[in-house]
């Protein structure tokens, strides 16, 4: 695992968009209608959770950009262009390429989502690998695993989804590993307190891709919905997109 702290507030640094990556914006805003909504929120921080490489922050103007932004989710859910329907493990229905949505709410999710990933890679660039939402519905999961392309991983919440007073962590993203002291409390290196973080809608978390990380099942009615990015410094070359060849995801062993 890379050596990353979060830091300190910077300027949106603005790289090309390509195939293989997506930057963000040249601007520290974005017109969302006819109101005009900062990047990064003067006083917006981001409180450290358990670790000094992962912190979380919750955004204040949930009730102005959510409505258009889970219109437009409803609307690409079905578009086979955009949204793909993986095994139940991998969470739900995933719908691909923010930056194609043709909505300023994702490009304004898109720009905080970078600039965060950038307080953690500490440098004056970050560019998108691969992002994606991800609907998911009862029985919905998504199984422990690494992101082994990029340095930083961030994950947002349109919705929460039902609570249940039976299964109070059902949906929740966890975070369990053995390099996260605070998911080692009795013994090093042995994993008794998996962290997770009470994720409000509006709530953006930012951690090293390489923690082990997944998706309680969710047993709500309504339908979770997340918005997840795997950041690096620089563009990758090489798809990003999973492949849904044998073995990418976990077959039961005989």
């Amino acid at each position: 695992m890379r050596a990353l702290a979060i830091g300190g507030t910077r300027r949106i640094a603005t790289t090309e968009v390509s195939q293989k990556g997506f930057s963000g914006l040249d601007n520290d805003s974005v017109i969302i209608g006819t109101r005009e909504y900062p990047v990064w929120p003067a006083g917006q921080e981001v409180r450290p959770l358990g670790h000094r490489t992962i912190g979380m922050t919750t955004f204040p103007d949930v009730g102005d950009i959510h409505p258009a932004l889970l219109a437009r989710i409803r609307e690409l859910e079905s578009d086979p262009v955009f949204a793909t329907r993986h095994l139940r493990s991998a969470g739900g229905i995933t719908i691909y390429r923010l930056e194609q949505w043709d909505s300023p709410a994702a490009d304004l999710l898109n720009a905080r989502a970078l600039h965060l990933g950038q307080l953690l890679l500490g440098g004056d660039t970050a560019v998108i690998d691969l992002c994606w939402a991800t609907v998911s519905r009862r029985g919905d999961y998504a199984l422990a695993r690494s992101q082994e392309r990029t340095a930083v991983s961030v994950v947002y919440c349109v919705d929460p989804g039902d609570d249940d007073a039976m299964d109070p962590l059902s949906g929740k993203l966890t975070i369990a590993d053995p390099r996260v002291e605070a998911c080692c409390p009795v013994r090093k290196d042995v994993v008794t307190n998996p962290l997770m973080p009470r994720m409000a809608a509006g709530t953006m978390v930012v951690f090293p891709s390489a923690l082990v990380h997944m998706v309680n099942p969710y047993s709500g009615e309504r339908p979770r919905i997340s918005i997840a990015w795997n950041i690096d410094k620089d563009v990758i070359p090489g798809s990003a997109r999973p492949e849904p060849a044998a073995g990418r995801y976990a077959v039961p062993m005989r």
